[in-house]
């Protein structure tokens, strides 16, 4: 399989099998580094999966973003586990 790299900022991602797109964050992510995070998931959306196995650590407006992320199809892979709690605890405050 062919593998194609875009490395953008703290984003890196690959073309995987069946058209599915990966794109790969690492460290920190904060509302700042959001703008492109945003740009990014419009550009291959809908067939993108966000790969979190790297990210340490994310603040609230980042958090928000994932549940959003999520709801829309996106799937999440190697998302921390007190990200996953957060997220649900978010969800729960907005219902």
């Amino acid at each position: 399989m062919a593998m194609e790299y875009a490395f953008l900022s703290y984003i890196a991602g690959c073309v995987q099998g069946y058209g599915r797109q990966a794109r790969g964050c690492f460290g920190r992510i904060n509302s700042e580094s959001l703008d492109e995070l945003r740009a990014q998931v419009r550009m291959h959306h809908p067939r993108l999966r966000l790969d979190l196995c790297e990210v340490m650590l994310v603040d609230v407006d980042v958090v928000r973003f994932l549940i959003a992320c999520a709801a829309e199809g996106i799937e999440l892979l190697h998302c921390a586990p007190y990200i996953r709690e957060w997220m649900s605890r978010e969800r729960s405050r907005e219902e």
